[in-house]
Parts: structure tokens; C-alpha cells; sequence
């Protein structure tokens, strides 16, 4: 049987020079046959074929808007957990003051708290908007990108022959989507999870340091055995979706 493997590795990971821009000139496309070093892990392999995928994109002609797009929603994400730190912080002083009994300042950090939590709202619907712009533009463009390279000096017939990549026009509609989507939402999650942690440890130093590095390890431990559990099912899911494409 043979040896298939991700239309998007044979494009990024080919022998010949990473493609440009669509508005470049194309680069050419060697006639020897090519080979693809395959990685089931989170190792330095997979980390430069993301940076391979995802470097043209952000350093072409023009990605000053790209840029800032990005700038705008890490931005909103601190933004988003500030509002939600502060809200913690209101809670407890909402607390003290129904223990004490006074409904003056209760209703005033009531107010606060919910134009907080508005604003968080709000936050959260300009995220996912403009998220999704920066999403489909870079699918679009990242479209354009392959189907450069793959009608440049007809590889189309080259990679039918060496039978590298099944259904090749398909691939690239099925892989490039979910890269595009997986690749613009990690700066967001990450830095959000990130400031959210921050945010969480802080409140648990000031109340214990117990509880503090107790949920410290166990954020770690809990990260170390995803890590581990999950990754026999990178391979699995490439094996059923090798299997299904040749059967289509």
C-alpha cells in the first residue's frame, strides 16, 4: 500500500523553496520525487512545520492589518480578564456588605458588577467577530497560496505520479480550514489562559500559600498527563483519515 501523507506537509516540507505570495513570482517545482519525515508528537518536527504553515501569512506585503487585527484581540483578551479579576474583587466586598448590612453599598457594587459583566459581554462578541475575520482571511489568502504552488509547472501531475497525496483538491479544502481556525485562535486562548492562571494564583496567594502551590502542581501534573494521554491519538486520527481518503 502506499505512503500517504498531509497535502499541507508536502507543500511546506518540499525540497524546493517555500512558495511566496500570491502576487509574487512563483517559485519552480523540483522534478525529483519527495519526501515527507512523518511526526506523531509535540516535537521540534511539528513545531517547525506550524512555523513553516504559518510564516508566509504573516510576513507577506502587506500584513500590517493582519498585525494589527491580532494586536487588537490579545489586547481585548486582557481586557476580558481584567473585567472578570475586578468582578472577583467585587464579590467579596458584595459579601461583606450584606453581612454588614448595608444596602446602599451593596446595590452600588451591584451596578458595578453587572456593567462589568456587560462589558465582558461585549468583549466576548467583538472577540468572536472580528476573530472570524481575521479566520476566513487567512483561509482565503492561504487558499490562494497553495493552489499557486500547486499549479505552478503543473505539480499537480507530479504529485499524482509519485501518489504522495490522494485527492489533492480535496485536502486542501478539508486541512486548510481547520489550520486557519486552530492557528489564529492559539495566541487568544493561550495568552487568556495565561492571564487567567495569573489572575486565579494571585487570589489563592493572598488566602493560603498551601492552596496556592497545591493548585500549582496540580495544573502542572494535570498538563503533563494531557500532553501524554492525548498524543497516541494524533496518529490515530491520521490513520482513520488516511483510511477514509482512500476509499473516496
Amino acid at each position: 500500500m502506499n505512503s500517504h501523507v498531509s497535502f499541507i506537509e508536502q507543500v511546506a516540507l518540499s525540497g524546493s523553496p517555500p512558495p511566496p505570495a500570491p502576487d509574487l513570482e512563483l517559485h519552480q517545482v523540483s522534478a525529483g520525487p519527495e519526501s515527507v519525515t512523518r511526526s506523531y508528537r509535540f516535537d521540534r518536527t511539528f513545531f517547525r512545520r506550524l512555523y513553516a504553515l504559518s510564516k508566509p501569512y504573516w510576513v507577506r506585503k502587506g500584513s500590517v492589518g493582519s498585525w494589527l487585527t491580532l494586536i487588537f484581540l490579545l489586547g481585548s483578551v486582557v481586557a476580558y480578564s481584567v473585567c472578570g479579576a475586578w468582578i472577583t474583587a467585587l464579590s467579596k466586598d458584595q459579601t461583606n456588605a450584606l453581612v454588614n448590612r448595608d444596602p446602599a453599598t451593596f446595590w452600588r457594587l451591584l451596578a458595578i458588577v453587572a456593567a462589568l459583566t456587560g462589558t465582558r459581554y461585549v468583549i466576548s462578541t467583538v472577540q468572536t467577530i472580528v476573530d472570524n475575520c481575521l479566520d476566513l482571511h487567512w483561509h482565503q489568502w492561504l487558499g490562494q497560496y497553495f493552489l499557486g504552488r500547486y499549479f505552478n509547472r503543473r505539480a499537480y501531475y507530479k504529485i499524482t505520479v509519485d501518489r504522495t497525496v490522494d485527492n489533492a483538491d480535496q485536502r486542501m479544502q478539508e486541512e486548510l480550514s481547520p489550520f486557519c481556525t486552530m492557528m489564529s485562535s492559539i495566541p487568544r486562548l493561550g495568552l487568556g489562559t495565561l492571564v487567567d492562571a495569573i489572575v486565579q494564583l494571585s487570589l489563592m496567594l493572598s488566602i493560603s500559600r498551601e492552596l496556592f502551590w497545591t493548585v500549582s502542581l496540580f495544573v502542572v501534573i494535570k498538563f503533563v498527563l494531557m500532553v501524554f494521554i492525548y498524543t497516541p491519538v494524533i496518529e490515530q486520527n491520521y490513520r482513520v483519515v488516511d483510511r477514509s481518503e482512500e476509499h473516496t
